[in-house]
């Protein structure tokens, strides 16, 4: 059964959970809202996905599926009952952003864009930087990296907020983590791609330290 992760004020951050088969790895799961899994489910087998976990109650908090894309990207799909998600975000500590990354592009947008009506932006070059940025109206809520060198399996990222990358990366090796990637600038923010001790991996970002680039 999933856990949820508190910050202050009591408010649900993040979960944990076993993994479903023996065997698998620990991975981060990013769950989309839904209002109805089960059409959700249909649609991803209608444009190309699997439903590797079918769409199944969690007593009176919601239901559930997790899923793979087109390119093998596992994400996971949550029709909220009694616990809506993540109630806190954008916070020292909470999820602020996800992204998958593969080594597809238009595939992977039209995939997203079919099952949840994203707008989507390109705001790189579309070759030598492909990332497209996708939106529920004027909020900005997920993107989409194309790898030059496609990554097996593709993956989704997900980015917790920090006040300090620096110390978070150090704090992650620490208690038996991994920095996998940076600590290094960007225009959105000091970023880091870390792993857990169990080889999770996730993102951390300070979104104060903007360095254009």
């Amino acid at each position: 059964m999933c856990q949820a992760g508190v910050v202050g004020g009591g408010a649900a951050a993040a979960g944990i959970g076993p993994v479903q088969q023996e065997g698998m790895a620990s991975a981060w799961t990013l769950y989309i809202a839904s209002d109805d899994v089960d059409k959700t489910a249909a649609a991803i087998t209608e444009h190309g996905g699997t439903v590797i976990l079918p769409p199944g109650r969690v007593g009176a908090m919601g239901s559930l599926l997790v899923a793979l894309d087109p390119t093998g990207a596992a994400f996971g799909v949550w029709q909220p009952g009694g616990h809506s998600g993540a109630q806190l975000t954008e916070e020292p500590n909470t999820p602020v952003w996800a992204e998958v990354h593969s080594g597809e592009g238009a595939p992977e947008d039209a995939f997203y864009r079919s099952l949840f009506d994203y707008r989507q932006e390109q705001i790189g070059d579309g070759t030598s930087f492909d990332y497209n940025v996708w939106s529920i109206g004027d909020r900005q809520v997920a993107g989409r990296m194309k790898e030059p060198e496609p990554p097996n399996p593709p993956y989704w990222l997900v980015y917790f907020s920090v006040d300090d990358t620096d110390a978070a990366a150090q704090r992650a090796t620490s208690n038996g983590g991994r920095v996998l990637w940076g600590p290094d600038d960007s225009p959105y923010g000091r970023m880091a791609t870390l792993a857990d001790p169990n080889g999770a991996v996730f993102a951390v970002i300070d979104p104060s330290r903007r360095v254009e680039g």
